[in-house]
């Protein structure tokens, strides 16, 4: 399968794109990286890349900031963190 990883350079995404890299062919992509820079937060540099990259059987998005607190002590960080990992 030839799979899109964004957000490969971050913890989690390095260990998917460990594990898939034996068996498939894997394009990592993150914010920072080159050649498959994207920001997910602008829907232009998503829609390049796609279109840069086709044909793809699969994507997988790990990316995306968040804050680690203790759950009492967070306020606006839970606002961030949805919006960054659960709707990025």
């Amino acid at each position: 399968m030839r799979i899109l990883v964004i957000g490969a350079t971050g913890t989690i995404g390095q260990a998917i794109v460990r594990q898939l890299e034996p068996e498939h062919e894997v394009l990592p992509a993150s914010r920072h990286s080159h050649p498959l820079a994207v920001d997910m937060t602008n829907s232009a540099t998503v829609q390049e890349l796609l279109q840069q990259i086709q044909p793809l059987d699969a994507i997988i998005c790990p990316a995306g900031e968040t804050r680690l607190k203790p759950l009492a002590t967070l306020t606006d960080e839970v606002q961030f963190c949805v919006q960054n990992k659960l709707l990025g």
